[in-house]
């Protein structure tokens, strides 16, 4: 019965766990680096700059249930069907 109560409580525990912020370049020096990183209900916030590469295009969740934003908002003067391919 322990074991039952023990395991439940862990569930729930986890459940809860709070949402972590990614930040590139801060943290993770390419969008998909954050977004491999990630896990459900995280954030990934992408400051201004000009993200080039393999791994900053096409980019994939990999199923996860996550957010990638800018820090500031829509940007202009760049194409974000660049980055989401």
């Amino acid at each position: 019965m322990k074991r039952v109560l023990f395991l439940v409580f862990a569930i729930l525990v986890a459940g809860f766990a709070k949402a972590a912020d990614l930040y590139v370049p801060t943290n993770y020096d390419t969008i998909q680096a954050a977004i491999n990183a990630a896990n459900n209900g995280d954030t990934v916030w992408v400051k201004d700059g000009i993200y080039t590469g393999a791994n900053n295009k096409n980019l994939t969740w990999i199923g996860k249930r996550i957010t990638v934003r800018s820090v500031n908002g829509a940007n202009t003067n760049g194409n974000m069907g660049d980055v989401f391919g």
